[in-house]
């Protein structure tokens, strides 16, 4: 829900990264961790309109330029492109320090 504050995320497994957005990070990560997902960072909660912006310009990104998993908008393989944190796939995708939360 974008009227709702959101959280992002940064998640890994064994080859592969994911990034996204949630309005419940504890439950969302716990599910995550179920299936060998661990967290790598995360940020918020902010304002879930500008998350969802942020999201958005990433994911575009990722399909042009990297490439996802099929069948997913957030994976890929490390193969591919591995980052460390959340500011460090900001900057891999031109993502303006001006436009991210602070």
């Amino acid at each position: 829900d974008r009227k709702k504050e959101a959280w992002m995320y940064l998640m890994g497994r064994i080859g592969q990264q994911q990034f996204g957005i949630t309005n419940q990070i504890e439950k969302w990560l716990r599910t995550h961790e179920l299936k060998a997902w661990r967290v790598l960072d995360q940020i918020g909660p902010f304002n879930g309109e500008l998350i969802y912006e942020i999201e958005s310009k990433v994911k575009l990104w990722l399909r042009s330029k990297i490439g996802t998993i099929e069948g997913t908008s957030e994976n890929w393989y490390t193969t591919l492109l591995e980052v460390k944190s959340l500011e460090d796939l900001f900057n891999q995708a031109g993502i303006d320090k001006g436009s991210r939360p602070n």
